[in-house]
């Protein structure tokens, strides 16, 4: 299996849980969250106050910097709360290369939601190679 680069936006529990299983399935995550202290709790600690008895994988980076999470990475996972899905995609916009990223995957509450990924697309619109699942 080939590594693959992944941003995820949002270090909540589903952003979180969801890097630790792909850095386990051997790919590398840089997960973002705006809230300075989040970040640096659990780069210090490697674990989630909402994850009880979950190690966070080593590798995982974290971080407030919303463009080092999605610039050149091969997949950007939208995991923030709904109400932040359009300020998120307004501020990554000038950071992500659609014809560079394979996909831009949201999951809200442990689903994927088209009407969301289609205000994501609606902010990025751009209609090169970009698949939104």
């Amino acid at each position: 299996m080939t590594m693959k680069t992944f941003g995820i936006l949002g270090a909540g529990t589903w952003g979180t849980a969801l890097a630790n299983m792909l850095e386990n399935m051997g790919h590398h995550c840089c997960v973002w969250s705006p809230i300075k202290e989040e970040v640096e709790s659990i780069t210090s600690t490697r674990k989630h106050s909402h994850l009880p008895g979950s190690i966070i994988h080593d590798n995982i980076e974290f971080t407030t910097d919303i463009k080092y999470t999605v610039e050149g990475k091969d997949y950007v996972l939208v995991a923030t709360p709904s109400v932040f899905v359009r300020s998120t995609s307004e501020t990554i916009k000038p950071f992500i290369s659609l014809s560079s990223c394979t996909a831009i995957i949201l999951f809200l509450s442990g689903q994927i939601h088209l009407n969301f990924a289609l205000i994501i697309w609606g902010y990025l619109h751009r209609a090169d190679k970009t698949l939104i699942k």
